[in-house]
Protein backbone atom coordinates (compact mmCIF):
# COMPACT_ATOMS: atom_id res chain seq x y z
CA UNK A 1 0.00 0.00 0.00
CA UNK A 2 1.23 3.81 -0.52
CA UNK A 3 2.82 5.55 1.78
CA UNK A 4 2.09 9.24 2.08
CA UNK A 5 3.36 12.01 4.24
CA UNK A 6 1.42 12.78 7.41
CA UNK A 7 0.62 16.52 5.81
CA UNK A 8 -0.03 14.55 2.32
CA UNK A 9 -2.72 12.15 4.21
CA UNK A 10 -4.32 15.06 6.61
CA UNK A 11 -4.23 16.90 3.35
CA UNK A 12 -5.99 14.26 1.15
CA UNK A 13 -8.49 13.42 4.01
CA UNK A 14 -9.90 16.84 4.36
CA UNK A 15 -10.62 17.04 0.52
CA UNK A 16 -12.15 13.61 0.55
CA UNK A 17 -14.60 14.72 3.35
CA UNK A 18 -15.23 18.14 1.31
CA UNK A 19 -15.60 16.42 -1.97
CA UNK A 20 -17.94 13.31 -0.16
CA UNK A 21 -19.84 16.39 1.77
CA UNK A 22 -20.42 18.47 -1.55
CA UNK A 23 -21.67 15.18 -3.61
CA UNK A 24 -23.73 13.72 -0.85
CA UNK A 25 -25.94 17.51 -0.10
CA UNK A 26 -26.09 17.72 -4.44
CA UNK A 27 -27.32 13.85 -4.33
CA UNK A 28 -30.27 14.68 -2.11
CA UNK A 29 -31.07 18.02 -3.42
CA UNK A 30 -31.89 16.46 -7.20
CA UNK A 31 -33.46 13.41 -5.06
CA UNK A 32 -35.46 15.15 -3.30
CA UNK A 33 -36.49 17.71 -5.57
CA UNK A 34 -37.99 15.21 -8.08
CA UNK A 35 -39.46 12.85 -5.36
CA UNK A 36 -41.43 16.07 -4.49
CA UNK A 37 -42.40 16.96 -8.31
CA UNK A 38 -43.66 12.85 -8.69
CA UNK A 39 -45.39 12.40 -5.29
CA UNK A 40 -49.00 13.00 -5.16
CA UNK A 41 -49.82 16.38 -5.92
CA UNK A 42 -46.41 17.48 -7.25
CA UNK A 43 -46.20 19.05 -10.61
CA UNK A 44 -45.20 16.10 -12.43
CA UNK A 45 -47.49 13.21 -10.64
CA UNK A 46 -50.14 13.39 -13.26
CA UNK A 47 -47.24 12.72 -15.63
CA UNK A 48 -45.85 9.85 -14.40
CA UNK A 49 -48.91 8.28 -12.58
CA UNK A 50 -49.02 6.19 -8.83
CA UNK A 51 -45.73 5.01 -8.10
CA UNK A 52 -43.64 7.99 -8.83
CA UNK A 53 -41.29 7.99 -5.71
CA UNK A 54 -41.02 4.28 -6.37
CA UNK A 55 -39.51 4.54 -9.74
CA UNK A 56 -37.47 7.74 -9.10
CA UNK A 57 -35.75 5.63 -5.90
CA UNK A 58 -35.24 2.55 -8.55
CA UNK A 59 -33.46 5.24 -11.06
CA UNK A 60 -30.94 6.14 -7.91
CA UNK A 61 -30.81 1.90 -7.14
CA UNK A 62 -30.62 -0.09 -9.78
CA UNK A 63 -27.03 1.17 -11.10
CA UNK A 64 -25.51 0.56 -7.62
CA UNK A 65 -26.66 -3.47 -8.22
CA UNK A 66 -25.69 -3.73 -12.10
CA UNK A 67 -22.45 -1.56 -11.54
CA UNK A 68 -20.50 -2.00 -8.65
CA UNK A 69 -18.84 -4.73 -9.84
CA UNK A 70 -17.88 -3.13 -12.56
CA UNK A 71 -17.22 0.07 -10.96
CA UNK A 72 -14.87 -2.04 -8.09
CA UNK A 73 -12.47 -3.46 -10.88
CA UNK A 74 -11.58 0.79 -11.97
CA UNK A 75 -11.03 1.36 -7.99
CA UNK A 76 -8.08 -0.93 -8.35
CA UNK A 77 -7.01 -0.32 -11.90
CA UNK A 78 -6.61 2.81 -12.03
CA UNK A 79 -5.41 5.91 -9.40
CA UNK A 80 -8.38 6.79 -7.35
CA UNK A 81 -7.49 10.43 -6.84
CA UNK A 82 -7.96 10.89 -10.05
CA UNK A 83 -11.38 8.63 -10.48
CA UNK A 84 -12.41 11.14 -8.17
CA UNK A 85 -12.01 14.43 -10.51
CA UNK A 86 -13.23 12.14 -12.99
CA UNK A 87 -16.09 11.69 -11.22
CA UNK A 88 -16.92 14.98 -9.95
CA UNK A 89 -16.64 16.17 -13.61
CA UNK A 90 -19.64 14.15 -14.54
CA UNK A 91 -21.37 15.60 -11.57
CA UNK A 92 -20.99 18.74 -13.28
CA UNK A 93 -22.03 17.26 -16.45
CA UNK A 94 -25.02 16.08 -14.56
CA UNK A 95 -26.02 19.55 -12.80
CA UNK A 96 -26.05 20.84 -16.12
CA UNK A 97 -28.36 18.47 -17.51
CA UNK A 98 -30.72 18.30 -14.54
CA UNK A 99 -30.81 22.16 -15.06
CA UNK A 100 -31.88 21.38 -18.84
CA UNK A 101 -34.77 18.76 -17.78
CA UNK A 102 -36.27 21.36 -15.18
CA UNK A 103 -36.03 24.49 -17.00
CA UNK A 104 -38.04 21.87 -20.37
CA UNK A 105 -40.35 20.05 -17.19
CA UNK A 106 -39.68 17.00 -19.28
CA UNK A 107 -40.23 14.25 -16.13
CA UNK A 108 -38.74 11.33 -18.31
CA UNK A 109 -35.30 13.73 -18.93
CA UNK A 110 -35.38 13.98 -15.31
CA UNK A 111 -35.44 10.65 -14.53
CA UNK A 112 -32.92 9.94 -16.94
CA UNK A 113 -30.40 12.64 -15.26
CA UNK A 114 -31.31 10.75 -11.74
CA UNK A 115 -29.94 7.48 -12.78
CA UNK A 116 -26.99 9.36 -14.30
CA UNK A 117 -26.23 10.35 -10.94
CA UNK A 118 -26.83 7.19 -9.39
CA UNK A 119 -24.18 5.90 -11.69
CA UNK A 120 -21.82 8.18 -11.04
CA UNK A 121 -22.30 7.91 -7.28
CA UNK A 122 -21.45 3.71 -8.01
CA UNK A 123 -18.20 4.71 -9.62
CA UNK A 124 -17.50 7.16 -6.11
CA UNK A 125 -18.25 4.69 -3.76
CA UNK A 126 -15.31 2.17 -4.08
CA UNK A 127 -12.86 4.74 -4.89
CA UNK A 128 -14.09 7.13 -1.84
CA UNK A 129 -14.24 4.06 0.67
CA UNK A 130 -11.27 2.17 -0.45
CA UNK A 131 -8.90 5.00 -0.50
CA UNK A 132 -9.40 5.76 3.34
CA UNK A 133 -6.67 3.50 4.25
CA UNK A 134 -3.70 4.91 2.33
CA UNK A 135 -5.00 8.54 3.71
CA UNK A 136 -5.30 7.33 7.23
CA UNK A 137 -3.57 4.30 7.78
CA UNK A 138 -5.42 1.33 9.48
CA UNK A 139 -5.39 2.58 12.72
CA UNK A 140 -7.17 5.79 11.51
CA UNK A 141 -9.74 3.57 9.85
CA UNK A 142 -12.45 4.24 13.02
CA UNK A 143 -12.01 8.02 13.24
CA UNK A 144 -11.83 8.50 9.77
CA UNK A 145 -15.49 6.40 9.14
CA UNK A 146 -16.69 8.40 11.86
CA UNK A 147 -16.19 11.39 10.53
CA UNK A 148 -16.92 10.87 7.23
CA UNK A 149 -19.90 9.43 8.35
CA UNK A 150 -21.25 12.40 10.33
CA UNK A 151 -20.34 15.02 7.74
CA UNK A 152 -22.66 12.53 4.82
CA UNK A 153 -25.79 12.50 6.87
CA UNK A 154 -25.21 16.29 8.14
CA UNK A 155 -25.04 17.08 3.96
CA UNK A 156 -27.88 14.32 3.37
CA UNK A 157 -30.06 16.56 5.75
CA UNK A 158 -29.11 20.04 4.16
CA UNK A 159 -29.72 18.39 0.53
CA UNK A 160 -33.03 17.43 1.79
CA UNK A 161 -34.14 20.97 3.33
CA UNK A 162 -32.66 22.82 0.45
CA UNK A 163 -34.73 20.96 -2.16
CA UNK A 164 -37.88 22.03 0.15
CA UNK A 165 -37.76 25.98 -1.10
CA UNK A 166 -36.20 24.99 -4.34
CA UNK A 167 -39.12 22.98 -5.28
CA UNK A 168 -41.80 25.52 -3.67
CA UNK A 169 -40.46 28.43 -5.34
CA UNK A 170 -39.89 26.60 -9.00
CA UNK A 171 -43.63 24.64 -8.72
CA UNK A 172 -45.51 27.82 -8.26
CA UNK A 173 -44.82 28.26 -12.31
CA UNK A 174 -46.10 24.77 -13.31
CA UNK A 175 -48.68 23.86 -10.38
CA UNK A 176 -52.33 24.15 -10.85
CA UNK A 177 -53.85 26.90 -9.36
CA UNK A 178 -56.64 27.23 -6.92
CA UNK A 179 -58.87 30.15 -6.37
CA UNK A 180 -61.40 30.31 -3.57
CA UNK A 181 -63.61 33.20 -3.73
CA UNK A 182 -66.88 33.89 -1.18
CA UNK A 183 -69.77 35.89 -1.47
CA UNK A 184 -68.06 38.58 0.88
CA UNK A 185 -65.19 38.90 -1.89
CA UNK A 186 -63.07 37.07 0.41
CA UNK A 187 -60.23 35.98 -1.82
CA UNK A 188 -57.14 33.58 -1.97
CA UNK A 189 -54.91 31.53 -4.10
CA UNK A 190 -52.36 28.37 -3.41
CA UNK A 191 -50.48 26.48 -5.92
CA UNK A 192 -51.33 22.65 -5.87
CA UNK A 193 -47.90 21.08 -4.48
CA UNK A 194 -46.37 23.74 -3.56
CA UNK A 195 -48.40 24.51 -0.64
CA UNK A 196 -49.10 21.47 1.92
CA UNK A 197 -52.57 20.92 3.58
CA UNK A 198 -51.90 22.95 7.05
CA UNK A 199 -50.56 26.33 4.97
CA UNK A 200 -54.24 25.89 3.13
CA UNK A 201 -56.09 25.13 6.40
CA UNK A 202 -54.58 28.29 7.81
CA UNK A 203 -55.30 30.34 5.06
CA UNK A 204 -59.28 29.35 4.75
CA UNK A 205 -59.45 29.96 8.49
CA UNK A 206 -60.12 33.66 7.64
CA UNK A 207 -63.48 31.72 5.73
CA UNK A 208 -64.64 30.34 8.74
CA UNK A 209 -63.95 26.92 7.46
CA UNK A 210 -62.06 24.16 9.95
CA UNK A 211 -61.58 20.42 10.16
CA UNK A 212 -59.22 18.09 8.40
CA UNK A 213 -55.65 19.30 7.32
CA UNK A 214 -55.66 16.83 4.96
CA UNK A 215 -52.35 14.40 4.42
CA UNK A 216 -52.34 13.70 0.87
CA UNK A 217 -51.71 16.69 -1.03
CA UNK A 218 -53.59 19.98 -1.31
CA UNK A 219 -56.54 19.17 -2.99
CA UNK A 220 -57.92 16.97 0.10
CA UNK A 221 -57.68 19.80 2.27
CA UNK A 222 -59.76 21.85 0.67
CA UNK A 223 -62.30 19.46 -0.64
CA UNK A 224 -63.35 18.09 3.39
CA UNK A 225 -66.89 17.82 4.50
CA UNK A 226 -65.83 20.61 6.68
CA UNK A 227 -66.25 23.30 3.72
CA UNK A 228 -69.70 21.93 3.15
CA UNK A 229 -70.83 23.34 6.86
CA UNK A 230 -68.58 26.64 6.88
CA UNK A 231 -70.36 29.23 8.09
CA UNK A 232 -68.73 31.15 4.35
CA UNK A 233 -68.83 29.11 1.58
CA UNK A 234 -65.91 29.50 -0.77
CA UNK A 235 -66.45 29.05 -4.39
CA UNK A 236 -63.09 27.19 -6.02
CA UNK A 237 -62.06 26.76 -9.40
CA UNK A 238 -59.05 24.55 -10.27
CA UNK A 239 -56.79 25.74 -13.15
CA UNK A 240 -55.03 22.97 -14.53
CA UNK A 241 -54.13 20.80 -17.20
CA UNK A 242 -56.15 17.68 -18.94
CA UNK A 243 -53.74 15.10 -17.07
CA UNK A 244 -53.86 17.15 -14.03
CA UNK A 245 -57.78 17.58 -14.08
CA UNK A 246 -58.12 13.64 -15.41
CA UNK A 247 -56.62 12.60 -12.35
CA UNK A 248 -58.63 14.81 -9.73
CA UNK A 249 -61.85 14.62 -11.60
CA UNK A 250 -63.16 10.82 -9.81
CA UNK A 251 -61.99 12.85 -6.45
CA UNK A 252 -64.39 16.32 -7.17
CA UNK A 253 -67.05 13.53 -8.28
CA UNK A 254 -67.13 11.52 -4.93
CA UNK A 255 -67.62 15.13 -3.02
CA UNK A 256 -70.45 15.07 -0.40
CA UNK A 257 -73.52 17.14 -1.55
CA UNK A 258 -73.58 20.99 -0.68
CA UNK A 259 -69.76 21.47 -2.28
CA UNK A 260 -70.40 19.64 -5.49
CA UNK A 261 -71.62 22.59 -6.92
CA UNK A 262 -68.83 25.09 -5.58
CA UNK A 263 -65.96 23.41 -7.21
CA UNK A 264 -65.40 24.42 -10.83
CA UNK A 265 -62.48 22.66 -13.24
CA UNK A 266 -60.91 24.59 -16.06
CA UNK A 267 -58.71 23.37 -17.98
CA UNK A 268 -56.12 25.15 -19.67
CA UNK A 269 -52.58 24.95 -20.75
CA UNK A 270 -50.01 24.71 -18.62
CA UNK A 271 -48.13 27.64 -19.24
CA UNK A 272 -51.07 30.13 -18.77
CA UNK A 273 -52.61 28.83 -15.31
CA UNK A 274 -51.71 32.08 -13.23
CA UNK A 275 -52.85 34.32 -16.38
CA UNK A 276 -56.36 32.43 -15.98
CA UNK A 277 -56.23 32.82 -12.18
CA UNK A 278 -55.31 36.70 -12.42
CA UNK A 279 -58.25 37.26 -14.26
CA UNK A 280 -60.73 35.36 -11.85
CA UNK A 281 -59.34 37.07 -8.72
CA UNK A 282 -59.01 40.01 -7.00
CA UNK A 283 -55.95 38.87 -5.12
CA UNK A 284 -52.42 39.69 -6.73
CA UNK A 285 -51.24 36.14 -7.99
CA UNK A 286 -47.55 36.08 -8.18
CA UNK A 287 -44.97 33.52 -10.57
CA UNK A 288 -41.97 32.26 -9.56
CA UNK A 289 -40.68 33.54 -12.57
CA UNK A 290 -36.85 33.45 -14.61
CA UNK A 291 -34.70 33.17 -11.40
CA UNK A 292 -36.62 30.37 -9.58
CA UNK A 293 -37.19 28.58 -12.83
CA UNK A 294 -32.80 28.16 -13.31
CA UNK A 295 -32.41 28.14 -9.26
CA UNK A 296 -32.43 24.81 -8.87
CA UNK A 297 -29.95 24.10 -11.41
CA UNK A 298 -27.54 26.88 -10.94
CA UNK A 299 -27.59 25.83 -6.74
CA UNK A 300 -26.56 21.94 -7.94
CA UNK A 301 -23.84 23.15 -10.95
CA UNK A 302 -22.03 25.75 -7.80
CA UNK A 303 -22.11 22.95 -5.58
CA UNK A 304 -20.65 20.42 -8.48
CA UNK A 305 -17.83 22.90 -8.97
CA UNK A 306 -17.08 23.42 -5.46
CA UNK A 307 -16.54 19.45 -4.86
CA UNK A 308 -14.31 19.36 -8.82
CA UNK A 309 -12.19 21.89 -7.08
CA UNK A 310 -11.70 20.02 -3.91
CA UNK A 311 -10.66 16.96 -5.60
CA UNK A 312 -7.83 18.91 -7.51
CA UNK A 313 -6.62 19.31 -3.61
CA UNK A 314 -6.19 15.49 -3.41
CA UNK A 315 -2.48 13.81 -3.19
CA UNK A 316 -1.80 11.70 -6.34
CA UNK A 317 -2.51 8.07 -5.35
CA UNK A 318 -0.93 5.25 -7.10
CA UNK A 319 -3.34 2.57 -8.82
CA UNK A 320 -3.14 -0.96 -6.56
CA UNK A 321 -3.21 -2.52 -9.41
CA UNK A 322 -2.12 -1.39 -12.70
CA UNK A 323 -2.16 -4.38 -14.76
CA UNK A 324 -5.24 -5.42 -13.67
CA UNK A 325 -7.60 -6.20 -16.84
CA UNK A 326 -10.97 -5.04 -16.65
CA UNK A 327 -13.67 -7.09 -17.68
CA UNK A 328 -17.24 -6.56 -18.82
CA UNK A 329 -19.23 -8.27 -16.13
CA UNK A 330 -22.02 -7.18 -14.13
CA UNK A 331 -24.02 -9.43 -12.48
CA UNK A 332 -21.28 -12.32 -13.08
CA UNK A 333 -18.90 -10.43 -10.85
CA UNK A 334 -21.22 -10.89 -8.16
CA UNK A 335 -20.87 -14.74 -7.79
CA UNK A 336 -17.69 -14.78 -8.41
CA UNK A 337 -17.07 -12.70 -5.70
CA UNK A 338 -19.15 -14.53 -3.58
CA UNK A 339 -16.88 -17.73 -5.02
CA UNK A 340 -13.65 -15.99 -3.83
CA UNK A 341 -14.62 -14.77 -0.63
CA UNK A 342 -16.08 -17.73 0.74
CA UNK A 343 -15.21 -19.51 4.16
CA UNK A 344 -13.55 -15.67 4.79
CA UNK A 345 -14.97 -13.35 7.05
CA UNK A 346 -14.64 -10.69 4.45
CA UNK A 347 -18.51 -12.40 2.93
CA UNK A 348 -19.53 -12.81 6.40
CA UNK A 349 -18.97 -8.56 6.84
CA UNK A 350 -20.56 -8.26 3.24
CA UNK A 351 -23.37 -10.02 4.37
CA UNK A 352 -23.97 -8.67 7.35
CA UNK A 353 -24.50 -5.06 5.22
CA UNK A 354 -26.67 -6.57 3.23
CA UNK A 355 -29.19 -7.79 5.48
CA UNK A 356 -28.41 -4.41 7.55
CA UNK A 357 -29.88 -1.88 4.61
CA UNK A 358 -33.15 -4.15 5.02
CA UNK A 359 -33.90 -1.89 7.72
CA UNK A 360 -33.23 1.76 6.14
CA UNK A 361 -35.44 0.02 3.12
CA UNK A 362 -38.47 -0.20 5.63
CA UNK A 363 -37.32 2.77 7.99
CA UNK A 364 -37.30 5.18 5.21
CA UNK A 365 -40.97 4.58 3.73
CA UNK A 366 -42.60 4.11 7.03
CA UNK A 367 -41.22 7.77 8.21
CA UNK A 368 -42.99 9.09 5.17
CA UNK A 369 -46.45 8.14 6.64
CA UNK A 370 -45.57 9.88 9.88
CA UNK A 371 -46.77 13.16 9.03
CA UNK A 372 -50.67 11.31 8.87
CA UNK A 373 -49.60 9.61 11.54
CA UNK A 374 -49.05 12.21 14.21
CA UNK A 375 -51.07 14.65 12.45
CA UNK A 376 -48.54 16.87 11.82
CA UNK A 377 -47.31 18.59 8.74
CA UNK A 378 -45.11 17.22 6.45
CA UNK A 379 -42.29 20.09 7.32
CA UNK A 380 -42.47 18.93 10.92
CA UNK A 381 -42.62 14.77 9.73
CA UNK A 382 -39.58 15.79 7.89
CA UNK A 383 -37.72 16.36 10.81
CA UNK A 384 -37.68 13.03 12.48
CA UNK A 385 -35.89 11.86 9.47
CA UNK A 386 -33.24 14.54 9.85
CA UNK A 387 -33.07 13.17 13.76
CA UNK A 388 -32.00 9.66 12.20
CA UNK A 389 -29.83 11.50 9.98
CA UNK A 390 -28.11 13.08 13.12
CA UNK A 391 -28.33 10.42 15.04
CA UNK A 392 -26.29 7.84 12.79
CA UNK A 393 -23.73 10.67 12.27
CA UNK A 394 -23.22 10.93 16.14
CA UNK A 395 -22.83 7.34 16.77
CA UNK A 396 -20.00 7.01 14.15
CA UNK A 397 -18.41 9.90 16.32
CA UNK A 398 -18.44 8.16 19.25
CA UNK A 399 -17.32 5.08 17.86
CA UNK A 400 -13.91 6.67 16.46
CA UNK A 401 -13.69 8.01 20.37
CA UNK A 402 -14.43 4.84 22.07
CA UNK A 403 -12.30 2.69 19.69
CA UNK A 404 -9.39 4.92 19.30
CA UNK A 405 -6.65 3.66 17.04
CA UNK A 406 -8.35 0.04 16.90
CA UNK A 407 -11.40 -1.04 15.31
CA UNK A 408 -13.70 -2.68 17.90
CA UNK A 409 -15.93 -5.16 16.66
CA UNK A 410 -18.00 -5.94 19.58
CA UNK A 411 -19.20 -2.35 19.01
CA UNK A 412 -21.56 -4.03 16.15
CA UNK A 413 -23.22 -6.15 18.92
CA UNK A 414 -24.13 -3.07 21.37
CA UNK A 415 -25.44 -1.47 18.02
CA UNK A 416 -27.58 -4.60 17.09
CA UNK A 417 -28.70 -4.84 20.54
CA UNK A 418 -29.87 -0.63 20.70
CA UNK A 419 -31.47 -1.26 17.87
CA UNK A 420 -33.66 -3.87 18.40
CA UNK A 421 -34.80 -1.82 22.01
CA UNK A 422 -35.19 1.13 19.47
CA UNK A 423 -37.22 -0.25 16.40
CA UNK A 424 -39.09 -2.34 19.13
CA UNK A 425 -40.01 1.16 21.51
CA UNK A 426 -40.97 2.55 18.31
CA UNK A 427 -44.10 0.46 17.79
CA UNK A 428 -44.95 0.65 21.22
CA UNK A 429 -44.28 4.31 21.72
CA UNK A 430 -47.93 6.70 21.89
CA UNK A 431 -47.66 8.33 18.32
CA UNK A 432 -46.91 11.53 19.78
CA UNK A 433 -43.54 13.63 18.31
CA UNK A 434 -41.09 13.86 21.54
CA UNK A 435 -41.32 9.90 22.11
CA UNK A 436 -40.95 9.15 18.65
CA UNK A 437 -38.41 11.50 17.87
CA UNK A 438 -36.51 10.24 21.19
CA UNK A 439 -36.75 5.80 19.80
CA UNK A 440 -35.97 7.55 16.16
CA UNK A 441 -32.71 9.36 17.71
CA UNK A 442 -32.08 6.48 19.66
CA UNK A 443 -32.00 3.78 16.85
CA UNK A 444 -29.89 6.32 14.74
CA UNK A 445 -27.23 6.70 17.07
CA UNK A 446 -27.41 2.31 17.47
CA UNK A 447 -27.28 2.30 13.58
CA UNK A 448 -23.97 4.29 14.21
CA UNK A 449 -22.42 1.68 16.36
CA UNK A 450 -23.20 -1.06 13.84
CA UNK A 451 -22.13 0.56 10.20
CA UNK A 452 -18.81 2.30 10.84
CA UNK A 453 -16.73 -1.04 12.97
CA UNK A 454 -18.50 -2.83 9.95
CA UNK A 455 -17.02 -1.00 7.39
CA UNK A 456 -13.47 -0.12 9.08
CA UNK A 457 -13.31 -4.05 9.09
CA UNK A 458 -14.34 -4.55 5.09
CA UNK A 459 -11.90 -2.19 4.40
CA UNK A 460 -9.25 -3.46 6.49
CA UNK A 461 -9.36 -7.22 5.83
CA UNK A 462 -9.57 -6.46 2.20
CA UNK A 463 -6.31 -6.97 0.46
CA UNK A 464 -5.09 -3.65 -0.76
CA UNK A 465 -5.17 -4.73 -4.59
CA UNK A 466 -8.58 -6.45 -4.28
CA UNK A 467 -10.37 -3.82 -2.33
CA UNK A 468 -11.75 -1.71 -5.12
CA UNK A 469 -13.55 -4.71 -6.10
CA UNK A 470 -14.74 -5.93 -3.14
CA UNK A 471 -16.06 -2.91 -2.01
CA UNK A 472 -17.73 -2.52 -5.28
CA UNK A 473 -19.29 -6.08 -4.37
CA UNK A 474 -20.84 -4.77 -1.04
CA UNK A 475 -22.48 -1.82 -2.46
CA UNK A 476 -24.07 -4.12 -4.72
CA UNK A 477 -25.06 -6.26 -1.46
CA UNK A 478 -25.82 -3.20 0.26
CA UNK A 479 -28.58 -1.85 -2.75
CA UNK A 480 -29.83 -5.46 -2.99
CA UNK A 481 -30.64 -5.17 1.31
CA UNK A 482 -32.30 -1.52 0.58
CA UNK A 483 -34.35 -2.96 -1.70
CA UNK A 484 -35.53 -5.91 -0.34
CA UNK A 485 -36.54 -3.85 2.61
CA UNK A 486 -39.21 -2.27 0.32
CA UNK A 487 -40.57 -5.27 -0.56
CA UNK A 488 -40.85 -6.75 2.78
CA UNK A 489 -42.41 -2.99 3.67
CA UNK A 490 -44.91 -4.11 1.83
CA UNK A 491 -45.87 -7.31 2.96
CA UNK A 492 -45.78 -5.59 6.58
CA UNK A 493 -48.08 -3.07 5.88
CA UNK A 494 -50.72 -4.70 2.97
CA UNK A 495 -51.21 -8.51 3.09
CA UNK A 496 -49.98 -8.57 7.00
CA UNK A 497 -51.82 -5.71 7.54
CA UNK A 498 -49.56 -3.56 10.09
CA UNK A 499 -49.67 0.16 9.74
CA UNK A 500 -46.96 2.04 9.17
CA UNK A 501 -45.12 2.36 12.84
CA UNK A 502 -45.77 -1.35 13.66
CA UNK A 503 -43.55 -1.97 10.53
CA UNK A 504 -40.85 -0.46 12.62
CA UNK A 505 -41.37 -4.19 14.62
CA UNK A 506 -40.05 -6.20 11.25
CA UNK A 507 -36.69 -3.73 11.77
CA UNK A 508 -36.53 -5.22 15.31
CA UNK A 509 -36.81 -8.75 14.06
CA UNK A 510 -34.19 -8.14 11.60
CA UNK A 511 -31.74 -7.19 13.90
CA UNK A 512 -33.08 -9.47 17.11
CA UNK A 513 -32.43 -12.49 14.11
CA UNK A 514 -28.39 -10.87 13.80
CA UNK A 515 -27.71 -10.91 17.10
CA UNK A 516 -27.60 -14.67 17.84
CA UNK A 517 -24.84 -14.98 14.79
CA UNK A 518 -23.13 -11.94 16.12
CA UNK A 519 -22.11 -13.06 19.00
CA UNK A 520 -21.99 -17.07 18.56
CA UNK A 521 -19.67 -16.46 15.15
CA UNK A 522 -18.95 -13.32 13.74
CA UNK A 523 -17.94 -10.95 16.16
CA UNK A 524 -14.78 -13.27 17.50
CA UNK A 525 -14.19 -14.19 13.82
CA UNK A 526 -13.52 -10.66 13.04
CA UNK A 527 -11.79 -9.81 15.95
CA UNK A 528 -9.38 -12.78 15.66
CA UNK A 529 -8.55 -11.47 11.61
CA UNK A 530 -7.96 -8.34 12.91
CA UNK A 531 -5.94 -9.50 15.86
CA UNK A 532 -3.32 -11.49 12.97
CA UNK A 533 -3.80 -9.03 10.34
CA UNK A 534 -5.23 -11.70 8.03
CA UNK A 535 -8.25 -13.11 6.18
CA UNK A 536 -9.34 -16.57 8.19
CA UNK A 537 -10.93 -19.33 6.50
CA UNK A 538 -14.32 -20.49 7.91
CA UNK A 539 -12.88 -24.11 8.48
CA UNK A 540 -10.38 -22.79 10.74
CA UNK A 541 -11.63 -23.25 14.28
CA UNK A 542 -12.11 -19.91 16.38
CA UNK A 543 -10.29 -18.53 19.47
CA UNK A 544 -12.81 -17.55 22.26
CA UNK A 545 -10.19 -14.25 22.83
CA UNK A 546 -11.71 -11.93 21.23
CA UNK A 547 -10.71 -8.23 20.86
CA UNK A 548 -12.33 -5.33 23.42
Amino acid sequence: MQTLSASDGKRGFRALNIVQFLGAANDNVLKQFITFAVALGGIWAADIGTGGKTIAGLCLTIPFVLFSGFAGQFADRYSKSKMTILVKLVEVLVAILATMALVTGNVLFALAVLTVLGLQSTFFGPAKYGMLPELVGEEGLSKANGVLSMLTNIAVILGAFAAGPLYDNFASDWSPVIVFQTEQGVETEAMVGSVDPVSVRERLTSLGVEGDSGSDGLFKAVTTDDLAVAPVKPRVILFADEAYISQVQEQVNSIGNGIGGMIELRQVPRSDYTEYAAQNSTTEITTSGFVAKWLPGIVMLLIALAGLAAAFRMPYLRPMKPDLAVKKQFLRFYLESIKSTKGTPLLAAAGVSSVFYIIPGVALLALSDYGEILGISRTKAGYLLAILSVGIGIGGVLVGLVSGTQIKPRLILYGSIGMTVSFAALGLVPNEFAPVAIAIALAGISAGFFLIPLLAIQQSLAPDNERGRFLGFVNAAQSAGFATGAVFYWVLNEPMGLASNETFFGCAAVTLILLIPLHVRWIPWFSRSLNHNETVSASEPISTETAS
